[in-house]
């Protein structure tokens, strides 16, 4: 499924947002630590590849505010109380979530970095106002 549609599906933030982040980072994660040389593969693309690195990110960024936007409007979470806009909380979760592929001394597996992507997703989810079910 297309992230922009994962976006727009039914069901609670929290869901959401980690069905966006599976479908953008943890795949490509997985596509990427699949090979030995991976950092030097990711390296090598973003010189190359820089801009259009950037333009995915940038839609990646609109993609998550909106999730965000819509959540805080539903009364789902409240950015405003832990003082980020929805653009900032956007940056944050992005940030976050490619922090997670250089994790610890010992080299991450695609299992592993799903793993932590949904424990990532909990912590952001409670901060940004989100109740337990």
């Amino acid at each position: 499924m297309r992230r922009s549609a994962v976006a727009r599906a039914p069901g609670p933030f929290e869901l959401r947002l980690h069905a966006v982040l599976e479908a953008k980072l943890a795949s490509f994660f997985e596509i990427a630590h699949g090979s030995p040389h991976a950092a030097e593969l990711t390296d090598e693309s973003n010189r190359i590849c820089g801009e259009v690195s950037e333009r995915a990110r940038r839609r990646l960024l609109r993609l998550l505010r909106g999730v965000i936007e819509s959540a805080a409007a539903a009364g789902e979470i409240a950015p405003a109380r832990a003082s980020l806009s929805p653009a900032a909380a956007a940056l944050l979760v992005v940030d976050a979530a490619r922090g997670l592929e250089t994790m610890g001394p010992a080299r991450p597996t695609p299992a592993r970095y799903r793993a932590r992507l949904a424990q990532l997703v909990r912590v952001l989810w409670a901060g940004l106002g989100g109740k337990p079910a």
